[in-house]
C-alpha cells in the first residue's frame, strides 16, 4: 500500500479501540443468555479455550508468548524437521495422516455419545459395510476412556496437538453464529473478537497490528472503555500488560506515588486508571500517531466523590474542580488534569468518550461541569450511538420509566413514558440522539437545569455549582452560559439498522424532512418555523423518527456536531447514501429558523459533508472485514475528494489540529 505522498494531510482513523481483554468484564452474556448459561459462558473461560485449544498462537520467535506458545512452537519445529528429513519416504506423511484420522474418529464418537448415551454405531444399517471396524472403535474407546474426565482430557489433548481437529471445532463454533436471535449472534461474534485479541497482552501490540494495515504516517483516535459499572462481573486488579509489578507513575516523580506508597497499592486495584496510564505511555512513545480520549462515566465520578469524602488521604480524585468568577471550570489536582493539562503538552489527551448504553444519560448532572470545560477548551466528545452487546447488565431502575426532560404532550403534565422492561432494551433510550438536544438547545437545557434545581436528590453544592456555571435556571432572560457550541461526534452515525430504516421509510413523514427542508432538516422538538417548543413533536420524533434523519438534522442545525461511519462501513450498501450525504445541498436559504437564533451558523462554512468522519471501530469490526479491506473498499467506493474530506480534512477540524 502506498504511503501518504505529496502535500496531503495525514489519514486519520477517528474511531479505534486497542484495550485488551483484561479491561472487559467476564459476564457479557448476562442479560442476553439465560441466567445459568450466562454464568457458564464466562468470557475468560471462552478466551482460554479459544486461545490455547481451538486456535493456539504459533509465534515465529520461540522466546515470545506463554509456555503453551513455546511448546506449540517446538512441536511445529520438530514436525518440520521430521518432514524435511524423511520426505524421500512418501509413506511417512501417509502414516501420519492415518494416525490423525484414527484419533479424530474416537473424538467425534465421544462427543456424539455425550448427546446420545445409547448411541451404538453398529445399529445403523447404512454402516454395515464397516460394522466390524465401528464395533472395534466403540469397544476400544469405551474401554480405554470409560470416565467423563478421561474423555475430556483426551479431547483436549487431541485438540491441542491436531490442527485438523481444531479447524473442525472452530468451523462448528462459527456455525453457532447462525442461531436465531440477533443479540445471541452479536454476542458470540463479540466473544470471538475478544478471543482473537486475547493473544495480545498489551495495548502496544494491538496498536501495531492496527497501524501495520495503513499507510505510514496514519494517525488514530484511540477510545478507551470503563466497564466497571456495567454489572457484568468484576475486572482483574492487575492487567497482564503490567506483568509482575505495577509501573510507577512517571518513575515516582508524582508526590504520594512512590514504590511502597499506599496510593500506589490503591492504584493497583483501579483497572480503568491502569488502562489510561498505558495510553499515556503510548502517547509518550508514539506522539502524534495516536490521539487518546478520556472515558467518562458518572458513576465513577459519584463514587470518586464519596471515597474522597470518607478518606481524603487515599488515591487522588478522578475529577476535581473550582469554578472561576467568569463561570469557567478550573481543574484541581486530579487524574483528568493529568491527562488534559499535563506539564508536557505532547502528552495531552485529545477528547472525551462516553458510552450512554452503560446506564446513564449524556446530560447526567455529574457530566455538566465537564461539558462546560469542553466548550471553553473546544474539546471534542465522542459518544457511542447505536445499539449492541455492550450495555448496562444490572436491574432496571424505577426512575427509568420516564424521560427526565421530554413530556408526553403539549400539556406538559406527564414526562415521556419509556416502556422497555429489560436493561438491554433501555440502552436505546440512553443512547438516543435526541438526548443531546437537551444539551445543545438553550431552552431545553434551561428546562433540564430547572429539573435538577427542584430535584431532592441533588445536593445544595451541586445546585450552586450549576448556577455559577450557567446562571439561574428560573431567569426569564435565559441562561448566562449554555452548551450550544458543544463539539459532539455521534459514533457509528446511528448504526446500520437506522440507515436502512431511513431508506425503506418512504411513507414516514419524519424520514422525508431532509428532502422537504434540506437547509436544516427536521425541527425535532420545535414547531416548524417557530421558536416555540412542541412536546408533541418531540415525542413523535423520539418514537418514530429514524436516527439517520435525527443526527443529520442536528448536524445541519449545529456547526459543531459530527458523525463517524465506524463499524457500519463494512456494509457496501451504505455508500450510495453516504455519497448523497457528503454532497448534501442545503438549497437556497433566506432566513434561519427562529428556534436556531442562538446558533452561530455560517452556512457556506458549515456544509453537512464537512462533519462526517472516517472511522472503522477496530477491532470490533474485524468479524466482518480487516482494516486494509475496509480502507481499500472505502477508497474504491468514494471519490478521492470524498475520501480525503472524511479521512484527512474533517478529522483535523474535529481534533483541533492546525
Amino acid at each position: 500500500m502506498a504511503n501518504n505522498t505529496g502535500k496531503k494531510k495525514p489519514l486519520i482513523n477517528c474511531h479505534a479501540h486497542i484495550f485488551t481483554g483484561d479491561y472487559v468484564p467476564p459476564l457479557l452474556g448476562k442479560g442476553i443468555l439465560p441466567p445459568l448459561i450466562s454464568w457458564v459462558a464466562h468470557l475468560k473461560v471462552f478466551i482460554w479455550v479459544m486461545r490455547y485449544i481451538v486456535m493456539p498462537i504459533r509465534w515465529p520467535d520461540p522466546n515470545r508468548g506463554t509456555v503453551v506458545d513455546k511448546i506449540t512452537y517446538q512441536i511445529k519445529q520438530l514436525r518440520k524437521w521430521l518432514y524435511d528429513k524423511y520426505t524421500f519416504f512418501p509413506i511417512v506423511p501417509r502414516i501420519a495422516e492415518v494416525i490423525q484420522f484414527m484419533l479424530v474418529l474416537p473424538t467425534l464418537f465421544i462427543v456424539l455419545c455425550w448427546f446420545d448415551k445409547k448411541l451404538r454405531l453398529g445399529d445403523y444399517p447404512k454402516l454395515q459395510s464397516v460394522n466390524g471396524f465401528l464395533e472395534l472403535l466403540e469397544t476400544v474407546t469405551l474401554n480405554l476412556l470409560p470416565e467423563l474426565l478421561h474423555q475430556i482430557i483426551f479431547i483436549l489433548i487431541v485438540l491441542f496437538f491436531l490442527k485438523v481437529t481444531r479447524n473442525l471445532a472452530y468451523s462448528i463454533l462459527r456455525k453457532i453464529v447462525k442461531l436465531p436471535g440477533k443479540f445471541n449472534r452479536a454476542l458470540f461474534v463479540r466473544y470471538l473478537q475478544m478471543a482473537e485479541f486475547a493473544k495480545y497482552k498489551n495495548q502496544f501490540d494491538i496498536l501495531d497490528r492496527l497501524k501495520d494495515q495503513y499507510p505510514t504516517g496514519t494517525q488514530f483516535v484511540v477510545l478507551p472503555m470503563d466497564m466497571k459499572f456495567m454489572k457484568a462481573g468484576g475486572l482483574v486488579a492487575r492487567p497482564k500488560e503490567y506483568k509482575n509489578e505495577l509501573k510507577d507513575l512517571r518513575g515516582g516523580d508524582v508526590e504520594g506515588y512512590g514504590p511502597y506508597s499506599k496510593n500506589r497499592l490503591l492504584l493497583n486495584k483501579q483497572n480503568y486508571l491502569l488502562q489510561m496510564e498505558k495510553l499515556r505511555d503510548l502517547k509518550e512513545t508514539r506522539g502524534d500517531e495516536i490521539h487518546p480520549f478520556v472515558f467518562l462515566h458518572p458513576q465513577r465520578l459519584r463514587q470518586d466523590q464519596k471515597n474522597t469524602a470518607n478518606n481524603p488521604k487515599q488515591l487522588k480524585p478522578y475529577f476535581d474542580f473550582n469554578i472561576t468568577e467568569e463561570g469557567k471550570v478550573e481543574l484541581k489536582d486530579c487524574w483528568l488534569k493529568r491527562y488534559l493539562e499535563p506539564e508536557d503538552s505532547k502528552l495531552k489527551f485529545s477528547g472525551f468518550k462516553i458510552y450512554p448504553a452503560l446506564g446513564y444519560y449524556p446530560f447526567d448532572i455529574e457530566l455538566l461541569p465537564l461539558w462546560k470545560y469542553a466548550v471553553d477548551h473546544k474539546i471534542p466528545i465522542m459518544t457511542h450511538c447505536t445499539t449492541g452487546t455492550i450495555f448496562y447488565r444490572g436491574w432496571k431502575k424505577r426512575s427509568w420509566n420516564r424521560h427526565p426532560v421530554y413530556y408526553m404532550g403539549n400539556s406538559a403534565t406527564k414526562k415521556l413514558r419509556l416502556s422497555a422492561t429489560r436493561s438491554r432494551n433501555y440502552q436505546r433510550y440512553f443512547t438516543h440522539p435526541l438526548n443531546f438536544l437537551c444539551l445543545l438547545h438553550p431552552e431545553l437545557f434551561q428546562q433540564l437545569l430547572n429539573n435538577y434545581h427542584v430535584d431532592k436528590n441533588v445536593t445544595q453544592e451541586q445546585k450552586q455549582n450549576l448556577i455559577k456555571l450557567f446562571g439561574e435556571p428560573w431567569a426569564t432572560e435565559g441562561l448566562k452560559n449554555n452548551l450550544s457550541e458543544l463539539k459532539i461526534c455521534f459514533g457509528h452515525y446511528g448504526g446500520l439498522a437506522e440507515w436502512k430504516k431511513y431508506l425503506v421509510a418512504d411513507r414516514n413523514p419524519h424520514s422525508n424532512q431532509l428532502f422537504k427542508r434540506p437547509a436544516f432538516g427536521s425541527a425535532l422538538a420545535h414547531k416548524v418555523d417557530s421558536s416555540e417548543l412542541s412536546w408533541y413533536n418531540a415525542r413523535a420524533a423520539w418514537e418514530e423518527m429514524d436516527w439517520y434523519t435525527m443526527i443529520t438534522s442536528l448536524m445541519l442545525q449545529y456547526p459543531n456536531v459530527y458523525a463517524d461511519i465506524s463499524y457500519m462501513l463494512h456494509d457496501e450498501s451504505i455508500f450510495p447514501l453516504l455519497k448523497q450525504t457528503l454532497g448534501h445541498n442545503r438549497g437556497e436559504v433566506k432566513t434561519t429558523p427562529p428556534h436556531l437564533s442562538h446558533v452561530k451558523l455560517d452556512l457556506p462554512k458549515h456544509p453537512l459533508g464537512s462533519r462526517i468522519l472516517y472511522g472503522t471501530d477496530f477491532y470490533m469490526v474485524r468479524s466482518h472485514k480487516t482494516e486494509k479491506d475496509l480502507l481499500g473498499q472505502t477508497q474504491a467506493l468514494l471519490s478521492e475528494e470524498e475520501f480525503d474530506l472524511i479521512a484527512r480534512s474533517n478529522p483535523k477540524s474535529y481534533l483541533n489540529i492546525s
